[in-house]
């Protein structure tokens, strides 16, 4: 469970060796946090949800979220989706683009090449591709399809289950704020 001793504890080692890696200990360099204090906001943040933990990692591995953003962070899984979604909404391709590849990618049940995805999608390619290696990028998997001779493009899919359930819609608990139920009804219908 995300309150055991054992689990923040397996928590606090995973975190000193992933802010030391070359990747991570270069961006938190570029500000006056220390790596413990990193490791310590995070812990708070993501309250022992190791997916949480992972898509905070890999948005300042890919530069999405800045160390000094974590502050912000709030203390749940799913209002940290509401929160991310927040965000991506006001790009202004938010529903010509990003809506619509979401909610293929929610709903695919396999891994998709960008150029599946963008048929399926209805979005360009070259807009799928800009996503999926970018914003979206520290919430999918990208799978290799090729042999170290013959490169193929990789496959991309939602990381985890919590996020494809709540991009397709699933009602949120019935006490969640209202912007949580906007968000259900709003992916449901794209879905």
């Amino acid at each position: 469970a995300s309150g055991d001793p054992r689990n923040r504890a397996d928590v606090a080692v995973h975190l000193d060796s992933a802010l030391r890696q070359p990747d991570l200990a270069a961006r938190l360099a570029r500000t006056e946090l220390t790596a413990d204090r990193l490791a310590k906001i995070l812990a708070a943040r993501c309250g022992g949800v190791w997916v949480y933990l992972r898509y905070v990692l890999e948005e300042l591995r890919h530069g999405t979220r800045g160390p000094l953003e974590l502050d912000e962070l709030p203390a749940d899984l799913s209002l940290y989706y509401t929160a991310t979604l927040n965000r991506w909404s006001q790009d202004p391709n938010w529903d010509s683009e990003l809506l619509p590849v979401l909610a293929t990618l929610a709903v695919a049940g396999e891994p998709l090449r960008v150029i599946e995805l963008a048929r399926l999608s209805g979005v360009g390619e070259a807009a799928v591709r800009r996503w999926c290696h970018s914003a979206l990028r520290p919430f999918l998997t990208a799978t290799p399809t090729a042999t170290p001779t013959v490169p193929v493009p990789r496959k991309f899919a939602i990381y985890h289950s919590s996020l494809q359930e709540f991009l397709t819609g699933i009602p949120p608990r019935p006490e969640v704020p209202d912007q949580q139920w906007l968000w259900s009804e709003t992916l449901r219908s794209a879905t």
